[in-house]
């Protein structure tokens, strides 16, 4: 990949959340800790103890991860540099990222995520595709009237979406 041309020298990475911690969520926090320019250092599962097992499955340190309940928790952790794993969104929505990463596969729950995200003036990239194939446009709307993006991930979504067809 080559998109560090479009970053100028001396840019801040992009930082992010990716809520659920399956097979995508795992292989994407592996990614952003080789990726210049990304980071991902907030992890959101059903289970705040699954986030740790996949922040610890990439090589986080149990010593870096703090497993967070509140907002309180979630400010002090983000303020040290450590990773921050939670089972509800709403705790780290007030965290300084940009981008809100959706891949839990339901439907309901990433729409949900999304107009969260949307509504914290974050980013949202919905991985799972039925959930934006449903209320796609409408949270597309929402983004625009919140000045942020929200935009299908990329990769295998187009060829599985002719299966949905």
């Amino acid at each position: 990949m080559n998109y560090h041309s479009y970053f100028p020298k001396g840019a801040a990475p992009v930082e992010c959340c990716i809520v659920g911690t399956g097979a995508f969520g795992r292989s994407f926090l592996a990614q952003s800790r080789r990726t210049p320019l990304v980071s991902t250092r907030v992890a959101v599962d059903l289970s705040a103890k699954t986030a740790v097992a996949a922040l610890r499955s990439i090589g986080v340190p149990a010593d870096e991860i703090a497993l967070c309940r509140t907002k309180e928790e979630a400010a002090a952790a983000w303020a040290e540099h450590r990773f921050i794993a939670t089972d509800d969104l709403e705790t780290v929505l007030a965290l300084p990222f940009t981008v809100v990463v959706e891949a839990t596969g339901h439907p309901e729950a990433g729409a949900r995520h999304a107009r969260l995200a949307i509504d914290a003036s974050k980013h949202a990239a919905l991985v799972s595709k039925e959930g934006d194939r449903v209320v796609g446009p409408g949270l597309a709307a929402r983004a625009r009237r919140n000045n942020v993006l929200v935009t299908p991930g990329d990769g295998d979504q187009p060829r599985l979406l002719r299966r949905v067809i």
